[in-house]
């Protein structure tokens, strides 16, 4: 399994959250070669195991400027690439 490090820079999720997002993604990336299928199965295994609506955002190169509820908003580079996940009610 490749490397699960992730590089947060803005977060205000508890980590044993921000440990299921960052191990989702490895995951996803071995899974799938496409951003949006790694973004399309991140939001739909967050949607499943937490509820509420989740969105996820996954590329190089992108700008971003989002509401979201406390406590569930991260933004990390993960293996070359931003991810930004965020539930909303």
């Amino acid at each position: 399994m490749e490397n699960r490090r992730a590089l947060m820079k803005s977060t205000d999720m508890q980590g044993s959250l921000q440990k299921i997002v960052v191990d989702t993604c490895a995951v996803a990336t071995e899974q799938y070669d496409e951003e949006r299928d790694i973004a399309a199965y991140v939001k739909k295994h967050m949607d499943k195991y937490d509820g509420g609506v989740w969105h996820c955002v996954l590329g190089r190169n992108f700008g971003c400027y989002v509401s979201h509820m406390d406590g569930y908003f991260s933004y990390f580079e993960f293996q070359g690439k931003s991810v930004i996940i965020f539930r909303t009610q």
